[in-house]
């Protein structure tokens, strides 16, 4: 497979304060096509207005009540159509050229 289509999902529950590292260093990678996808369990803490002021790039999916990571994770896989998906927690922050390593 070339080029395969990625997607990274990051599953977020009152992680309002670690998503902008998280979502940062996705959106500097240099591998394309890449999806963003963040899927939040009723965060309270300001999470869903950063989610709405962010790159056009990052989609999210807003749960009115906590469905717990597995609900949320699985959720974000059937919503998405690429070949490949990474799962990070909101506290990661990977390097650059990570996911162009990842996939070759």
């Amino acid at each position: 497979m070339t080029n395969p289509s990625f997607s990274a999902i990051v599953v977020s529950w009152n992680h309002g304060h670690l998503l902008p590292g998280c979502l940062d260093a996705l959106l500097a990678q240099d591998y394309a096509p890449l999806e963003i996808m963040v899927v939040d369990n009723a965060s309270r803490d300001g999470s869903a207005e950063l989610l709405a002021a962010c790159d056009t790039a990052v989609r999210s999916h807003l749960f009115p009540e906590n469905r717990g990571f597995c609900h949320a994770f699985n959720w974000g896989i059937r919503h998405t159509r690429s070949d490949l998906v990474l799962s990070l927690n909101p506290d990661t922050t990977i390097q650059e050229g990570f996911l162009r390593e990842m996939v070759q």
